[in-house]
């Protein structure tokens, strides 16, 4: 019982975090929001915050991560063919990190941003996100011999992170002054056919 308690706690402290992120970050965007305001408004130690998060940029991924992918799950995909799924997927990813303030956006994106890799976006595994989910459909479209012989499934969704991420950059560079989906859909199509048999690849 004691050992579930400190699970229970584990959890509520982490969601106090989250918790503080989200309203300072509602409050003065990514300015405002600093170790030493999350930990007043969590009422918290700054020491018990490094023992969920690694720095602030840490905090700010998973709080992207957990308000935008949690709530999906495979059944908003059934109707979907496993590449179907895997590009609406990454388009979803897409609209709901542009709709984040900009100056949010700007300071996720940056190289400095060690937060920002395969660990807290692409393999963080269990836990119901977007990425998750996109991973498994990798995964089942390999087992189901969807790729061309020859070709690993985790290089082909390494390469779609590029593509994501690389046009999220170029959006927020340019200020969000285009319609990002249709050109990160069409480039993302046509990159996920080089790599499927032919009766599974998509029309664009």
């Amino acid at each position: 019982m004691k050992e579930e308690t400190n699970v229970k706690q584990d959890i509520n402290m982490e969601e106090r975090l989250l918790d503080a992120a989200r309203k300072l970050l509602k409050e003065g965007g990514y300015a405002r929001l600093t170790i030493r305001r999350v930990c007043m408004e969590a009422d918290c130690s700054t020491s018990t915050f490094y023992q969920y998060f690694d720095s602030k940029d840490d905090l700010l991924a998973s709080f992207i991560q957990r308000n935008s992918f949690k709530k999906s799950s495979q059944d908003d995909y059934l109707n979907f063919t496993h590449p179907e799924a895997i590009i609406e997927i990454y388009l979803q990813t897409a609209r709901y990190l542009s709709s984040l303030p900009s100056d949010v956006l700007h300071n996720y994106l940056t190289p400095g941003n060690l937060a920002l890799n395969a660990r807290t976006i692409s393999q963080t595994k269990g836990n119901g996100w977007v990425m998750d989910l996109v991973w498994e459909h990798f995964r089942k479209a390999q087992s189901e011999s969807m790729f061309l012989p020859g070709h690993d499934y985790m290089d082909i969704y390494s390469e779609m992170d590029v593509i994501l991420f690389g046009y999220l950059f170029h959006w927020a560079v340019y200020a969000g002054e285009y319609d990002l989906i249709p050109p990160m859909r069409k480039m993302m199509i046509e990159r996920l056919n080089i790599y499927l048999m032919p009766e599974h690849r998509l029309s664009l």
